[in-house]
């Protein structure tokens, strides 16, 4: 047999030594000969095949017999794209890119994944990351060393799989950390080619089911433009001023000609309305409404599954209505049924499958309400295509329209409530919402989701499906692939003429290929559900505690809860041991051995067992539960038979820990508790707190030192059960636990906090204010203590792997909090609080409220109060305005307001008319530099500007405030009579610089780098009497680490300010006049792209760093994806500004 073999990149493949082989640990790599040389048993390859198609996970050896034998895979729609994805890629000029395959379990996400690295074996260096417990450092050299492997010429991009499910911790994936050290080993290996080096496919289980984005863009591809002809013939024969059609032909020249249908007027020829209105059931039936009345006055432009049917059309009428439409008209519902009506062809858009697969998705979601965000270029066609999935939607779902712009989010929840309970509670059918109304679609959607988030009792089906359309001017490239449980057309006829491939193959055995049947089937639940036999139910039921039905109930519970997890064949037989039962594995499991797949890795001898599908999991669950085996029953006897018993807590670790302790992430917000906790909870009301409390309580004792559990135990009792006393227990048991981790303390200040609530409700309680003052003290020092420990576990040497890379702001954020309810709970209770509490008056003046001589040992807790705000607002001014959590992902809405309300009770309610210019300030939080900043991001008038800006010259140590306070009116009104000219500003900042340059804030830096960043006409011209920029900067860097970098390490550091176009103050661009379309462009978009009112500064990369081209001072600057700068040579970027220096934006190779 010969050895292995990689592709190179000047063509054909190279050898690769035994030693080079051995040193791949951690990576399973696709040799491009692999299989090729070996004598491969038939019978085994087909054995293999079957267990595939059956449910087995798949593998390597399934790929090349499939192909060997003119048999391939299903390629699932997302194939061509992530193919597309590759080759795009690989053109790409930076040294690690990445692309993603977002997948449902069970929809063949590793499967499509596997395929695409087997077609490219040839042609890339292709590997899949083997374990998800990794040294990531030693992944990074042993990823860079396949890359290097040959000569300089042989060199060649890695493709490398991850298929991973763990995270490294919760605010940083795995991919991160390893992108990060990827880049690190390959600049220190100091490579320079014109390939990537590295692309990522980044395998991801998700959940479509809450909410899922689309983009269309003004771009046709091949089937559109054949789809458009056909539709274009049509048009000639049929209209004969077909020439003005400027709608319509400006799609056919491939909008090469933009259309606006805003300056078209829109007319109707006819409205008819049917004599009565009809809306659909879940069945597929019709029903009639009976008071159609009530829905004419409706915000809802209701769609009835009726719409203009009986009503004799005029032939000249409907050839009127698609003349105006393909003008360039407003699309509207009877120009549908026109087309309809006269057998016309509508062009559909590609993305109308892929809306009509994902509202079908939706549809057996568990959520109540979901969205659909669909973005598109103007003129696109993105209305039209909304408007016609409703239209072909009609009889299936209720379908409406949103008719006008509304901030009464009530009127139109009732309108919503009304149609889809319209019928009765048998006939509750879902609402498919089209919201058509701009950027407010966004705030209508997320206020929708909030009012109807909770299912009502016996809704098996969402009430609320939402289709936000939104016009946008710039769409970013998607590096995203999804895969759903929802076939397409296209790939149901696939799967139709696969069928029949397998079926001649296997015979009869095909029919037990359950993971392949129920793809083929649609992923249909009835389909699932006739797989459980009645005789198998019979069995469950009449054995609940037979060794072969607990091992069932184990698997059920393992890969409903984890897709894809399995248990050690050898571990079956164990508890099989422990429960007197010596028999092989499939004479004891018989009963149930048509729902398992027993496989064989590549590789290993050792076999592993899992349930076919997660979708028959599922079902399993539920068939237990009718035989009264619950959740509950099935988790506690899993953790005593298998974990307990057979000692395999190690094992176990982190299937525990999935199952219990992880909850799912969602937009706003994390679930409460774990799926499989909160599932606990719903299935049995009586007993499901001590179901819950129970088997937390038993993976607590085996788990004796994990401080997660009794975490989680605290969590449960005061969030669920409001028993303080006993999530206080738990959670000070947790501290004890893991003492230094100061995420797992902030339990103990929710549990306070929260008791602190509860206690300011019983208002007529003795001793009110003491039992008050009590609690917050209590709650205060907890988080005072959580925020203490956050300070402390930064230090590295005290750092462990239970303590997430982030700086941990819960404790700071939870006293703002608590002393936020302390102010509101006792000025309530009496208004003579308010001003002692703000500073004004001293405890004396409190007179009857302080008879309590036990409130007296608060006085010094409360005199610090307003202090301890002012400071603590000042941090969250720095940490909210200067970064945020990731280039994604928003602060929630409820932070800087808690934050804000706060400062405002103890700050500025009490200082009703400022008396000096320091009050002014601080009134508008504008007596910091991060305040300043902040104004823009808020509606300010310039007339406010201008009186903080005349305040501030006196106002700040050494006029940073000032300076900024300029710049910032400036963004607001150029032409203010009160702004200072640039040239005395710069005055002011050097002589600062003059007396010392080094140790400065970073505040400082960034005002020396937006005042004296030269402007082009002084790009060739002398410096003398300037800051060294150069100099600046590195100073930059060393200010940043030395006062943010421990606060704001692992969050994304937001741009302060850009450089413009125009000149003086007025080139800088303040970050709220960079819309979110241009971010993306900033941040995402293609290198041609252009910014209208930003300056592209010429630039150079040399040996992995970025330099702006200043004359003869060449300045580092920090790009904003590192693995954009390969090699040498010219470029061009956006400049940037953050607290930590300049940063190169969307750099273009020149």
């Amino acid at each position: 047999m010969e050895g292995h073999t990689i592709p190179s990149f000047k063509g054909g493949t190279i050898p690769i030594s035994t030693e080079d082989i051995d040193s791949f640990s951690l990576l399973d790599i696709v040799w491009s000969n692999k299989f090729e040389n070996e004598n491969i048993d038939p019978d085994d390859a087909k054995k293999k095949e079957a267990d595939f198609l059956k449910g087995a996970p798949p593998q390597w050896m399934n790929l090349y017999w499939s192909e060997k034998e003119a048999t391939p895979f299903v390629t699932r729609n997302g194939y061509n794209d992530l193919i597309q994805l590759v080759n795009k890629n690989k053109r790409k000029l930076w040294s690690v890119t990445d692309m993603h395959l977002l997948y449902q379990p069970g929809s063949g996400g590793s499967t499509l994944a596997m395929q695409v690295l087997w077609k490219f074996r040839k042609e890339l260096r292709c590997a899949r990351v083997t374990d998800s417990a990794l040294d990531v450092t030693e992944l990074s050299k042993q990823v860079v060393k396949l890359f290097l492997v040959g000569d300089d010429q042989d060199q060649n991009t890695v493709l490398l799989l991850l298929d991973i499910r763990e995270k490294m911790n919760e605010d940083q994936p795995f991919k991160r950390i390893f992108q990060d050290n990827l880049i690190k080993e390959i600049n220190r290996q100091n490579i320079k080619v014109n390939i990537p080096v590295v692309i990522i496919l980044n395998c991801i289980i998700m959940y479509f089911t809450r909410s899922d984005e689309f983009s269309l863009e003004a771009n046709l591809s091949e089937d559109e433009e054949k789809r458009l002809s056909e539709k274009h013939n049509e048009v000639t024969e049929k209209h004969e001023g077909h020439e003005k059609f400027r709608g319509f032909n400006g799609m056919l020249r491939n909008f090469s000609v933009p259309h606006d249908r805003s300056v078209l007027k829109c007319v109707e020829t006819f409205t008819p309305s049917p004599q009565f209105f009809m809306i659909p059931t879940p069945n597929g039936d019709k029903i009639q409404v009976k008071k159609k009345e009530i829905y004419t006055k409706s915000c809802l432009d209701i769609l009835w599954a009726n719409m203009y049917e009986d009503v004799p059309l005029d032939r000249l009428s409907a050839k009127d209505l698609e003349c105006e439409f393909l003008k360039g008209g407003q699309p509207q519902w009877i120009y549908f049924y026109c087309l309809e009506h006269e057998g016309s062809l509508f062009v559909k858009r590609d993305l109308y499958d892929s809306l009509i697969q994902q509202i079908n998705v939706q549809q057996k979601s568990q959520w109540n309400v979901t969205t659909i965000n669909l973005f598109h270029h103007p003129g696109s066609g993105g209305s039209t295509l909304a408007m016609r999935v409703l239209w072909d939607l009609r009889k299936q779902f209720r379908c409406a329209k949103l008719k006008y712009k509304t901030s009464d989010i009530v009127i139109i929840k009732d309108d919503i409530f009304r149609l889809f309970k319209e019928g009765g509670e048998k006939n509750n059918n879902t609402v498919l919402l089209l919201l058509d109304v701009g950027e407010e679609g966004k705030k209508i959607s997320h206020l929708l989701h909030k009012e109807l988030q909770k299912r009502s009792a016996g809704d098996n089906i969402p009430m609320l499906i939402i289709m936000n359309v939104e016009s946008k001017t710039t769409i970013p490239k998607s590096t995203t692939v999804k895969l759903k449980m929802e076939l397409l057309p296209k790939e149901k006829t696939l799967f139709k003429e696969h069928k029949a491939v397998i079926k001649e193959k296997h015979g009869e055995d095909s029919e037990k290929f359950y993971g392949y049947n129920i793809m083929h089937g649609n992923f249909r639940k009835d389909f699932v559900k006739n797989l459980i036999k009645n005789d198998l139910k019979c069995y469950a039921k009449a054995n609940k505690t037979s060794t072969n039905t607990k091992l069932f109930s184990f698997l059920a519970l393992l890969n409903s809860y984890i897709p894809g997890s399995c248990l050690l064949g050898n571990l079956c037989q164990e508890f099989f041991a422990s429960q007197q039962s010596h028999e092989q594995f499939e004479e004891i499991m018989t009963p149930f051995m048509d729902l398992l797949v027993i496989y064989t890795a590549e590789h290993c001898e050792e076999r592993f067992v899992r349930i076919a599908h997660p979708m028959i999991a599922d079902a399993c669950i539920q068939m237990l539960l009718a035989c009264s085996m619950t959740r509950g029953d099935i988790t506690h006897r899993f953790l005593y038979s298998i974990v307990k018993v057979l000692n395999k807590q190690a094992d176990f670790l982190h299937i525990c820990k999935d199952i219990l302790i992880t909850r799912q992430k969602g937009e706003q917000e994390d679930d409460l508790f774990s799926k499989l906790i909160l599932d606990i909870m719903e299935e049995d009301h009586q007993m499901n707190s001590a179901n819950c409390i129970s088997v937390l309580q038993f993976a607590s004792k085996l788990y004796y030192k994990d401080a997660f559990y009794p975490q989680a135990l605290a969590r449960f009792y005061y969030i669920k059960l409001r028993y303080y006393t006993k999530a206080e227990e738990f959670a000070k048991c947790a501290i004890q636990r893991d003492p230094k981790n100061s995420f797992i303390r902030d339990t103990l200040g929710q549990v306070y906090k929260n008791r602190l609530r509860k206690t300011v409700k019983d208002k007529a309680s003795p001793n009110y204010a003491r039992r008050v003052l009590e609690h917050a003290v209590s709650a205060a020092k907890a988080f005072k203590e959580e925020s203490e420990k956050a300070e402390e576990e930064q230090e590295s040497d005290i750092r462990n792997s239970n303590v997430p890379n982030t700086f941990n702001i819960r404790g700071i954020f939870g006293y703002i909090q608590v002393i936020k309810i302390l102010f509101d709970a006792l000025t309530q209770h009496s208004s003579q609080w308010a001003e002692f509490l703000r500073g004004k008056t001293s405890v004396t003046s409190l007179g009857s409220s302080f008879k309590d001589q036990k409130l007296k040992r608060y006085n010094s807790f409360l005199k610090n109060l307003k202090d301890e705000i002012k400071e603590k607002n000042h941090f969250f001014q720095c940490y909210l305005t200067y970064s945020k959590p990731s280039i994604e992902k928003q602060e929630p809405p409820y932070f800087r307001r808690d934050i804000d309300e706060c400062y405002r009770r103890y700050v500025i309610q009490g200082e009703q008319a400022a008396r000096s210019e320091q009050q002014v300030l601080e009134l508008k939080q504008a007596n910091t530099f991060p305040g300043l900043l902040h104004l823009l991001d808020q509606d300010i008038s310039k007339t406010e500007l201008e009186k903080i800006l005349r305040c501030s010259v006196n106002n700040a140590d050494d006029n940073q405030n000032y300076i900024l306070a300029n710049i910032i009116l400036c963004n607001k009104s150029p032409t203010s009579q009160f702004l200072m000219p640039k040239k005395e500003l710069q005055n002011i900042i050097m002589r600062y610089w003059q007396a010392e340059k080094r140790y400065r804030s970073p505040e400082f830096y960034l005002l020396v780098l937006l005042l004296f960043w030269p402007e082009e006409d002084e790009l060739n011209q002398g410096t003398p009497n300037r800051p060294n920029l150069a100099e600046s900067v590195k100073y930059m860097h060393q200010a940043f680490e030395r006062t943010y970098k421990k606060h704001l390490c692992s969050r994304y550091l937001v741009p302060l300010f850009f450089l413009g176009k125009g000149e003086n103050l007025q080139r800088l661009v303040h970050r709220s006049k960079v819309d979110q379309h241009q971010m993306d462009v900033l941040t995402k978009g293609d290198e041609k792209a252009e910014i209208q009112d930003l300056h592209r500064v010429q630039g150079e990369v040399r040996d992995h760093r970025v330099f702006a081209l200043r004359g003869a001072n060449q300045i580092e600057v920090t790009p904003h994806h590192p693995a954009s700068v390969r090699g040498q040579g010219y470029v061009s970027f956006y400049l940037g500004f953050k607290i930590k220096g300049p940063v190169a934006y969307n750099i273009r190779r020149e």
